[in-house]
């Protein structure tokens, strides 16, 4: 009445394998994967954001000049900076200070020059003192 299967047909459901010398029958599967560690060594982070850092700050648009002490010959004039957004903060810079990504280059007596690297290029921008406060008062 039955029909005859040949002697190396497969049988449905297959049979599990038998289990590896010594392990169990169900035992999971072992996961490996690579890990990654970073080492700063005084470097940022490359996987924070800029945009949540102070690393960029301040820039020009944030600073006020309030005072320079200028040298005739440049070398070692000084001018005070205010920033803006944080009125808690001052800065005092030389010619070679760098804030933030911005190092001066040229202080006179009645502006302060930056440079500025972004995206691989320099670029010049300079700060002048705000026209009323250079007026006297009577």
């Amino acid at each position: 009445a039955g029909a005859q299967q040949p002697a190396n047909a497969p049988t449905y459901p297959p049979k599990a394998a038998a289990p590896a010398a010594g392990g169990p029958a169900n035992a999971p599967a072992a996961l490996q994967r690579e890990v990654f560690t970073y080492t700063p060594s005084g470097r940022r982070d490359p996987f924070v954001s800029l945009a949540t850092t102070n690393d960029l700050r301040p820039f020009v648009t944030d600073l006020k000049l309030v005072g320079i002490l200028a040298d005739p010959s440049g070398r070692r004039s000084v001018a005070v900076l205010r920033d803006l957004v944080d009125k808690s903060k001052q800065y005092r810079v030389t010619v070679g200070s760098t804030l933030g990504r911005m190092r001066v280059v040229r202080i006179t007596a009645r502006d302060v020059t930056f440079s500025i690297e972004e995206f691989g290029r320099n670029r010049q921008e300079v700060l002048s003192y705000a026209v009323d406060s250079l007026k006297r008062t009577p």
